[in-house]
Formats: C-alpha cells, sequence, structure tokens
C-alpha cells in the first residue's frame, strides 16, 4: 500500500470514529429521555396567565418505593398536614388552605376554610386522614392532626437511587379555583430530575 495514503486513511477512520461517537451519543440521549412506561424528562415549566407561583417546604419524611408507573416519591410539603384543637373536618371532605409568604420567601398555611376563599392565595385540598391520637404539646393541650392531599404530591423519578433526596421546595402554580400543579422540584436550589407520567 502506498505510504502516502495511510496517513489519509487514518486521517478519515478517526473523523467517522467521531462522527458515530456523537451519533452513538445523541441516540442515547434521546433512548434514556423516556422511561420504561413510556415517561418523559421533567423539565421546569411556566406558569399560565391565569397562575399564580408559590414555593412550599417539605418535610423531611416521605414516601417512596416502586411501582408499575415507575419510581415514585411522595413528597410530603409542610402544608400537608395540621394540627387541629377541633374537629370540625372530615375524612374525604374539600376544604381550602389560605397560604402567606414567610419571611424565606416561602409560603406556609395561614387559615384552613370549608368555602371558596374571595380573595388571597389558597390551594384546594382534601382531607385524606384524621389522626385523633397523635399528640403535640402545646399550652392548651393536645391537638388533633389532619392530613391533606393536594394532587400534585407524586411525582416519578428516574432510578432507585435517586430517591434519598432531601431539603426539597416544590415550586407550584396555583389557579383561580386553588389547584396546585408542580412546576418544579428543587433539592439545595439545584432541579431534581424526574419523570412525567
Amino acid at each position: 500500500m502506498n505510504k502516502k495514503i495511510v496517513p489519509g486513511l487514518i486521517v478519515a477512520a478517526i473523523v467517522l470514529f467521531g462522527i458515530f461517537a456523537a451519533y452513538s451519543n445523541s441516540s442515547s440521549t434521546s433512548t434514556n429521555s423516556k422511561s420504561t412506561s413510556g415517561q418523559t424528562k421533567f423539565a421546569e415549566e411556566d406558569a399560565l396567565p391565569n397562575e399564580q407561583v408559590v414555593t412550599l417546604m417539605a418535610n423531611p419524611l416521605r414516601e417512596f418505593g416502586i411501582s408499575p408507573d415507575g419510581n415514585y416519591l411522595n413528597v410530603n410539603y409542610e402544608i400537608n398536614s395540621q394540627f387541629l384543637n377541633d374537629r370540625n373536618f372530615s375524612e374525604g371532605e374539600t376544604i381550602y388552605v389560605l397560604l402567606e409568604k414567610d419571611w424565606d420567601g416561602n409560603y406556609s398555611m395561614q387559615e384552613i376554610v370549608l368555602e371558596k376563599p374571595l380573595s388571597g392565595i389558597f390551594l384546594k385540598g382534601n382531607v385524606t386522614k384524621l389522626d385523633i391520637h397523635r399528640v403535640k404539646y402545646l399550652p392548651d393541650g393536645p391537638a388533633d392532626m389532619m392530613f391533606i392531599n393536594y394532587g400534585f404530591e407524586k411525582v416519578y423519578l428516574p432510578g432507585v437511587g435517586d430517591m434519598f433526596i432531601d431539603h426539597l421546595i416544590g415550586k407550584i402554580a396555583i389557579n383561580e379555583t386553588g389547584e396546585g400543579r408542580l412546576l418544579a422540584l428543587y433539592q439545595n436550589g439545584e432541579i431534581v430530575p424526574l419523570f412525567r407520567r
């Protein structure tokens, strides 16, 4: 073989290898953007014109596991439970939670009402459980606990190893009827990679 042709063939082989590697990486990324159940990667969304945006802090306790839909995490926001001094609520009841902005910019529960508020920022929720056995030490004695679901707590993760996450803050969009949806989930200021169903 001509000695002048050999360097040219080597250069051509390197170029072709680079093109193939780039294509394979692109194809792999495209494939990995889907989970086995057809979920797409979660990217932060923008709020709609009729929505208000709040950030909610999560409590340390969360439920996670694997379901037919994939690896899931039930985020336990601070507003998912509330100690009560009375029992005017019942399981399965629809409630409205008025929110107020805290000193750190996140929102917390201000008041729980049964009628849809006429103003302010509020979330529509459902009472999932009343626990009369939990005790919180208050000046006026123990209080019962109410658990609330808003519909945006369950999220899906790429893998089991990614479930062990802490210091979570959810960015939630709320419409005029009080229905909320998750725009993004953050851990220490960084977006958590999730999958959409």
